[in-house]
């Protein structure tokens, strides 16, 4: 736990479990962890890359997230303003919240339950896919491509919505 600073985990380094608090600084982590990963920031960038473990946490209030080549069992990301940013992962369950900032997801692959809630912010999904897919904005768009046939439920108050037609 930091008040100022960056904290940096290189890929030589192991851990059970990650716990990192700090409240103005960038996190980045290229280190394994076996157990839960856990991420705060109040103002900075989280990246993770190259990760497999049971659930991961990460969130800032201002500031973007970025995970790529993760396998877990649960994510739960949460921005207030900024982009996330999610490439090469398999999770089971992808749950995702934002203010205001785009969502990005390329090849991302959920074995049951995307949720996905922004207020101001595209939510643009290439080659992604899950059991169950629930995505709600406010003001923004919805584009993508899926790896499987869906129906589709959709509904927009400001923002188009760009999915295949179903019968």
């Amino acid at each position: 736990r930091a008040d100022t600073g960056d904290v940096s985990l290189p890929i030589d380094f192991a851990f059970e479990c990650v716990d990192i608090a700090v409240s103005t600084g960038d996190v980045s982590s290229f280190a394994s962890a076996e157990q839960d990963v856990t991420i705060r920031t109040t103002t900075g960038d989280v990246l993770l890359k190259s990760l497999d473990t049971t659930a991961m946490a990460l969130s800032t209030s201002t500031g973007d997230i970025s995970i790529k080549n993760i396998d877990a069992g649960d994510i739960n990301m949460s921005v207030s303003t900024g982009e996330i940013t999610a490439d090469c992962v398999n999770c089971r369950n992808l749950t995702t919240s934002g203010s205001t900032g785009d969502l990005h997801l390329r090849e991302v692959l959920v074995s049951e339950k995307v949720a996905i809630q922004r207020t101001t912010g595209d939510v643009i999904m290439d080659h992604c896919d899950a059991a169950s897919l629930t995505i709600t904005t406010d003001t923004g768009d919805v584009i993508g491509t899926l790896l499987t046939a869906k129906e589709f439920v959709t509904e927009t108050d400001t923002g188009n919505v760009e999915v295949p037609h179903t019968a």
